[in-house]
């Protein structure tokens, strides 16, 4: 509630040692999860691959598909890895595998390639699920 968040911003007393920490690393990764704009890219795919020559309605749907078949592989990817490799890692290096994959998205979109466009969105939802999708929720949770 707004008044347990305003106790934890002003270290009342009673509040847990670390909670304001814990707030402030909650705040950050909830914006830079946002950031990270994973909802835009599964709204936009189609538009994105008809701005680089998919003109087929089906060819379109085939390849939308194929990136919410990533994000579903990448679902239970990351239930796997959270686990496995500890949240700072995971987050850390899905940050930057998201990264490089969306610079394969724009390179994609920049030299009109569907296919390098395809594969740069279907790693970019794949990791960034994997990573920072559940991640994100084990570390405010």
């Amino acid at each position: 509630t707004f008044r347990n968040v305003s106790a934890v911003v002003a270290d009342a007393p009673g509040v847990p040692a670390g909670a304001r920490r814990g707030l402030g690393l909650a705040v950050v990764l909830a914006i830079l999860n946002q950031a990270c704009a994973s909802t835009a890219v599964l709204e936009y795919a189609q538009h994105l691959l008809r701005d680089v020559g998919v003109t087929s309605q089906h060819q379109a749907d085939s390849m939308a598909i194929a990136v919410s078949g990533a994000k579903a592989l990448g679902v239970a990817f990351g239930l796997l890895l959270v686990r496995r490799i500890g949240r700072k890692p995971l987050l850390g290096w899905g940050g930057f595998v998201s990264a490089l994959a969306l610079v394969l998205v724009a390179l994609g979109a920049a030299c009109v390639e569907p296919k390098t466009l395809l594969l740069g969105l279907c790693v970019f939802i794949l990791v960034f699920v994997a990573t920072w999708g559940n991640g994100y929720w084990v570390v405010v949770t």
